[in-house]
């Protein structure tokens, strides 16, 4: 709880009992029955408090020690043991594997991984095949125009 979760009679009250507050903001304290009231009600608990009496350290430890053996026999049979979940069909069901989820990613990425693989092969095999569709006449013909050209003949334009 923070102080703005708290009403400002407690908050005020609560720096009462503490001796917080000065001389004339203990006097509004004193005089607010809202104040009053909870300084009333602050001291029973701090009185209350009061009270309980110390606990041996022997039985403390006892206490500890049931508690956290305790803690570890429900948490080794809860993880050792496997509920199966009933089906409407049956009321007993053999126990599903476990699977971690990493193991879930990694054979998703195969999967997608290999689906881009195939699709970057189809498109290099589209490609080869429309590459070699080119007759080598064309080539020739190309070629012997070519060899005919003069390098005089080449005129560069000037800026």
């Amino acid at each position: 709880m923070s102080n703005e979760d708290l009403p400002q009679s407690a908050e005020m009250a609560s720096a009462y009992l503490d001796g917080e507050l000065d001389g004339p903001d203990r006097a509004t304290a004193a005089a607010d029955p809202e104040v009053g009231a909870a300084v009333d009600s602050f001291m029973r608990v701090r009185g209350a408090l009061a009270d309980v009496s110390p606990v041996d350290p022997s039985v403390k430890n006892a206490a500890i020690a049931a508690a956290l053996a305790e803690f570890d026999a429900t948490r080794s049979s809860s993880t050792s043991v496997i509920v199966p979940m009933a089906t409407p069909a049956t009321t007993t069901a053999a126990a599903a594997p476990v699977v971690s989820l990493s193991s879930r990613r990694h054979r998703m990425y195969r999967v997608v991984t290999g689906a881009a693989a195939a699709a970057i092969i189809a498109v290099v095999a589209v490609a080869a095949l429309n590459a070699g569709g080119d007759s080598d006449d064309d080539f020739a013909v190309s070629s012997a125009t070519e060899a005919r050209v003069d390098a005089s003949s080449i005129v560069f334009p000037m800026r």
